[in-house]
């Protein structure tokens, strides 16, 4: 009589490596994908989510988020624009954008005041103390853009950043200036 526990090991050695044969190759990927009709968009928020998780990593030693990153990024590169702006840049909405300018606010990364032409517009500006942390993770980013792209093929990270200006482009996304 065969031992149930040999045949389990068996069974799970051969699913293992029928598995490990049926691993996609890199030209299989995409004819993977296409074959079982994964859209864009899907493959654009999962590329979203992976770039996000990163983002993450990179802040959590200074306390903040992937979107609070993001938002610090622009206040820093783009600095003294109106909250509004700041949210169209990053497609965020305007209870999402006011948490997160809340909450760089309360790290003391950033300044809200109003404007001087307007009292309702709020703006953002960075402080030194967010102009400093923003150097030490923009070092990290750069080492995080760093490994997205190398395992890629060369070119192809360049590539993708092209692409994907001119998606956003073409949905009439802009920066300022």
């Amino acid at each position: 009589m065969t031992d149930p526990k040999s045949l389990l090991a068996t069974q799970s050695d051969s699913a293992q490596d029928l598995a490990m044969s049926e691993l996609p190759t890199e030209n299989s990927r995409l004819s993977s994908l296409k074959a079982n009709d994964i859209p864009t968009g899907v493959l654009l928020q999962v590329a979203g989510r992976v770039a996000a998780e990163a983002l993450d990593r990179t802040g959590r030693d200074f306390g903040v988020s992937g979107g609070h990153l993001s938002l610090l990024g622009m206040i820093v590169r783009f600095p003294g624009l109106p909250q509004s702006s700041y949210g169209a840049i990053l497609v965020l909405n305007d209870a999402t954008l006011g948490r997160y300018a809340m909450r760089l606010e309360e790290k003391g990364l950033v300044e809200r005041h109003r404007g001087d032409q307007d009292s309702r517009t709020v703006m953002l500006t960075p402080t030194q103390e967010g102009l400093a942390v923003f150097k030490e993770l923009r070092q990290r980013l750069t080492s995080v853009a760093s490994e997205f792209r190398d395992g890629m093929p060369a070119g192809r990270y360049e590539e993708l950043f092209e692409l994907l200006a001119e998606f956003l482009h073409s949905r009439n996304w802009t920066l300022p200036g």
